[in-house]
């Protein structure tokens, strides 16, 4: 599923002229903001269907040898539109992969939820495993995890768990949220519905952040009030499963949660974003809860940013965490720019995702553009791209009670949505994701990206997504290099891609969990669910300098001077014969200048760049080996 490209050069990086609000347009139907204002969710709203993309040749080698293994399929793809769902998990001690999704039977419409298991690494799929099935309410947007007893390394005797809203008996409207359970070897099933307004809190869409810890399940759902049009507050749903070893059974609980966000001065809405993360360390005593918006304290009150609430006691209470300088780190500051009445202040985007490391410390990955302006009538408004989606962070918790930042990288190609050229009516983003290590001590980045050779202009969009993966060493503060999963063998055919929360471990090896799915010409059509069996890193892989890697040329990049006016010499060692080349961007993304060595010879090679002509201020150097390459800072003065 593919697009006719209409030009294959690499993708010239601009930057929009207009501020606009940073509440985007999802493939789920949410609607986008207007002013301050937050348009009501609307689901299953499919646009006219569109021209599929035609198939394009591959160009690209990849850096890992990915096999792509057919899971199964479902109805049709809509359930897999929420980048928050939870529809891939793994446990370290079972060895086991889960993915949870809609059926294909075509008796039950897709109706029934299923949680296809692999105890092979991914090799192979049992697929039988039917969740959900109630005979009169239709499920949607499912969400699954895997609760495994503790001490326990039989799969049979682990539990899938799997959360949803559900239909009423003619599948017209949203009546409650299911809740679902079944043991591994198909025995002590249980599904309960619980219906809006039947319980102390309402219960609606529960399907976000779907987690497990050693004791007790969590997803998030919503009970956001509107007013036909906005929504005029928001409420969050925490739900909570216990095991009940009598039963057999999980025992749903549920707290209503409404976060401090102080009201527009316009128009009364809440000054904050939707969807918060949730989640814990493993014992499920301490977690999180994470929302972007206004924060009424510390430095900055004018930009949407953290506001985090903790649990000491497994949800019982949860207290507001400080406000914090997020433009004091480097890390962030160095990415923002201030264009006509621009601010160098931070402004967060929807939260991609959260985790707890080995350490107790939250890690969200999000969007972190520059605020629009100072003044109060801005608030939730930022610059945003009109050429790449936008810098992607992790901003953590530090063990001093400060916060930290991990700059990860650019996703160059844009957000596809129904409103975007030549889509099928719905559209996929970059499931920007986090998988950890079982032991909480690596973090893994994956996200879903279009080559810069496939991007054009008038629209940029990814069209043609490839897997794209590093990581973390949380402790150290080691990195990986930035790999393109997919290019050369699965190229730009990779959509609704998840990441499993959990990272396996065998050895020194480490294994990411993916799935990409696709659809047929028209968004009814089943869509096709495939596991990327390599996406993994070895320990060697974590290195000092991020760029360097097995079968990597670079060995190490330098420039001096830095910061520099007149010329800065680049030099680069290369542990092999290979063609050189630079590329330098401004922060803006724009390409500045392009300096091609040729082919060059192992050792030390230097290259200088004529900085005279550029102006002061902060910009990136691309050296490229082959098809490998280390992104660097530059700074003029």
């Amino acid at each position: 599923m593919k697009k006719a490209l209409l030009s294959l050069t690499i993708a010239a990086f601009t930057f929009a002229a207009i501020a606009q609000n940073n509440h985007f347009l999802k493939p789920d139907g949410i609607k986008a903001q207007t002013g301050d204002k937050v348009q009501k969710n609307i689901i299953d709203i499919k646009a006219p269907t569109q021209t599929t993309p035609a198939s394009v040749v591959s160009h690209y080698s990849g850096a890992k040898a990915v096999n792509k293994i057919r899971i199964t399929e479902s109805f049709n793809p809509y359930s897999l539109l929420l980048p928050t769902s939870t529809n891939l998990t793994a446990n370290q001690q079972l060895n086991v992969i889960q993915f949870t999704h809609r059926s294909k039977l075509p008796t039950v419409n897709g109706n029934h939820i299923i949680s296809s298991i692999s105890t092979d690494g991914g090799n192979t799929w049992d697929t039988t495993n039917i969740v959900y099935n109630h005979a009169t309410f239709p499920a949607r947007y499912p969400s699954g995890t895997i609760w495994n007893p503790i001490g326990n390394t039989n799969p049979m005797n682990a539990y899938s768990i799997v959360s949803g809203p559900f239909l009423n008996a003619s599948g017209a409207g949203w009546i409650g949220s299911y809740f679902a359970s079944l043991k591994f070897d198909e025995t002590n099933r249980d599904v309960q519905n619980i219906s809006i307004g039947t319980s102390t809190d309402s219960v609606n869409m529960a399907r976000d952040f779907m987690m497990s810890t050693n004791n007790s399940v969590w997803v998030n759902a919503d009970d956001n009030e509107d007013n036909g049009t906005n929504y005029t507050a928001y409420k969050t749903v925490i739900n909570k499963g216990v095991f009940n070893t009598a039963t057999n059974k999980f025992d749903w609980t549920q707290k209503l949660h409404v976060p401090n966000y102080p009201l527009s001065h316009a128009t009364g809405f809440p000054e904050g974003l939707r969807t918060p993360g949730i989640t814990f360390d493993k014992n499920g005593k301490n977690g999180y809860l994470a929302y972007i918006g206004r924060h009424t304290t510390g430095v900055d009150t004018l930009s949407y940013i953290p506001l985090v609430y903790k649990t000491t006691d497994s949800g019982a209470t949860w207290t507001e965490m400080p406000g914090f300088d997020f433009a004091s780190l480097t890390e962030i500051s160095d990415g923002l720019t201030a264009t006509g009445q621009g601010t160098l202040r931070p402004s967060f985007g929807l939260i991609r995702d959260v985790l707890v490391d080995c350490n107790g410390n939250l890690h969200i990955a999000a969007f972190i553009s520059s605020a629009a302006s100072d003044h109060a009538d801005s608030l939730g408004y930022s610059w945003t791209f009109t050429a790449i989606e936008g810098y992607m962070y992790d901003v953590y918790t530090t063990t001093a009670g400060g916060w930290g930042a991990t700059y990860v990288g650019i996703c160059h190609g844009k957000e596809v949505t129904a409103a975007g050229d030549v889509t099928l009516g719905i559209g996929w983003d970059e499931r920007f994701q986090m998988s950890k290590s079982d032991d909480g001590t690596k973090v893994f980045y994956v996200w879903a990206d279009t080559d810069t050779t496939f991007l054009s202009s008038p629209d940029y969009f990814s069209y043609l997504p490839d897997v794209y993966a590093c990581g973390v060493d949380v402790n150290t503060t080691l990195r990986t290099n930035t790999i393109n999963c997919t290019g050369g063998t699965y190229q730009g055919d990779n959509f609704w891609m998840y990441t499993s929360d959990i990272t396996l471990k065998s050895g020194s090896t480490y294994s990411i969990p993916v799935t990409t799915s696709t659809t047929g010409s028209v968004d009814t059509d089943p869509a096709i669910h495939y596991f990327l069996k390599g996406v993994t890193f070895q320990e060697s892989d974590f290195v000092t300098n991020p760029g360097i890697k097995e079968n990597n040329p670079i060995s190490d990049v330098q420039n001096y001077p830095n910061p520099c006016s007149d010329y800065t010499k680049i030099e680069v060692n290369l542990t092999k014969a290979s063609d050189l080349s630079v590329d330098l961007f401004n922060m803006m993304g724009q390409k500045v200048m392009q300096i091609n060595k040729g082919y060059a010879a192992s050792g030390i090679n230097h290259i200088t760049v004529n900085t005279s002509s550029l102006s002061n201020g902060i910009y990136f150097y691309t050296v490229k080996a082959g098809k490998n390459s280390i992104t660097k800072k530059l700074v003029v003065r």
